[in-house]
Formats: structure tokens, sequence, C-alpha cells
């Protein structure tokens, strides 16, 4: 017969108890590290429409929910959350915390690599992360349409994106030359910056100023995109 002493037994759990604590502290680091500036265009072609332009909260969806959106600059909240907190609820969605169902899980269409990129983007919304004015301004018309208007107005402008299916209206077609050269560029200017011009209420609702995010050089390059690469 085997016997085995008290010390074997609490020298077992010694051992069981590391590894479940070394197991514990690599779940709650992040696989790998995010940035900033690749959070954010994952964030306006995922997030924005509930959590808005500037992530607080103020979506044009937002307040078709039953919940409010959290707001993501909310530092008070936020300073008590882990990134690894953070990536869990983006992945698994918020059923799985006992949140909102409006917030769907994202693990089945990112990356992790994209996901640990919303954290950071996130923690610099929280003011503990950094990202230069730079890395928004380097972007072309083109990384402009796709991270700002391609999730309504789809990738060729046509108005299918993947958003427009849960809008009560349909974006308008930018392909549509017709319809853009009715348009002056400065008319074209300010339905970006300061939102839709339309008297139609579900319009104003569902079509966001940029005014406030983009500089005036930047929606000029998405008009040069929409003029000569969508309205043909």
């Amino acid at each position: 017969m085997i016997r085995i002493t008290n010390s074997a037994l609490a020298a077992g759990a010694a051992v069981i108890a590391v590894a479940l604590l070394a197991g514990i502290a690599v779940a709650t680091e992040l696989p790998v590290k995010g940035d900033a500036s690749q959070g954010y265009k994952t964030y306006l072609a995922y997030c924005f429409i509930c959590h808005g332009s500037n992530g607080e909260g103020n979506g044009p969806y937002a307040t078709k929910l039953e919940t409010a959106p959290k707001d993501l600059t909310d530092t008070g909240y936020f300073s008590s959350k882990t990134d690894y907190e953070i990536f869990e609820v983006i992945s698994k969605g918020g059923m799985a915390f006992n949140k909102s169902f409006h917030m769907k899980p994202q693990g089945f269409r990112l990356a992790t690599e994209n996901i640990a990129d919303l954290v950071a983007f996130i923690r610099f919304l929280n003011g503990r992360g950094t990202m230069t004015k730079s890395d928004i301004a380097a972007f072309t018309g083109k990384e402009l349409f796709r991270f700002y208007c391609s999730s309504c107005h789809g990738a060729k402008g046509k108005g299918d994106g993947p958003l427009s299916r849960y809008l009560p209206l349909v974006p308008v077609s930018l392909s549509k030359k017709e319809v853009i050269s009715k348009l002056t560029n400065e008319d074209l200017y300010k339905i970006i910056a300061n939102g839709a011009t339309t008297n139609v209420a579900s319009a104003q609702n569902f079509m966001p100023s940029w005014g406030a995010t983009l500089t005036r050089a930047q929606i000029s390059g998405l008009i040069a995109y929409i003029r000569g690469s969508l309205a043909k």
C-alpha cells in the first residue's frame, strides 16, 4: 500500500496553487500589444454607430437602443477595468457578462490583434493611451472613406454598407454621378462636416457630423475621393 503523508499532500497542493496562479496571471494579460491608431480605424468601422465618433455613447443608432451604449470616455469606470476585461467584453459580447445584448460579440469577425487595438484606442479615450494627430492626418481620402463612411455607404459608395440593413432609411448612393454632380464641393463639405441637411428627421439622426473630428483638408480629401473614384 502506498501511503501519502500530509507533507506530500501539502506540497502537491502548493504546486497546483502555483500553477493555477500562473494561469490566472497569463489570462489577465492581452495576447498582443494593441495600437491605438489602428484601433481607431477598427472603431470607426464597427463601433461608432452606437458609441459615437468620440466614444461618448451618443452614436447615430444609440437612441434606438433600449440600453444606452457605454460612454467609453468614462475614466472613472474604465480605471477599474483591466485591459483583459475590456478585451473579453469586446470579444464575447455584453450578454456573456450580464450586460446589454446590443453589445454583440466581435470575436467571431475580428482578429485578436484588432480587438487588442480597440482596447488601446479605448485607453486613449480614457487619457491613458497615446495617439497623435498625425496618425489621423496621414490617412488618404480613400482610407478616410473606408474608416468613416463605408460602414453605411458601402465600400463602393452604393449605400449598401454592412450597417445599412439596420437603418430605417437607405444611405445615399455616392456612386451615382448624376446625384453628386448636382452638389458643389461646398455642399458636400457642409453635409460631411455638419451632418444631414435635409428636413427628414430620420436622416438627421443617422448622418453624423464629422466637422469636429476631421479637418477641412481631410474632408476635402474625402470629397476628392468621392468625385474621382466613386461617382463615375
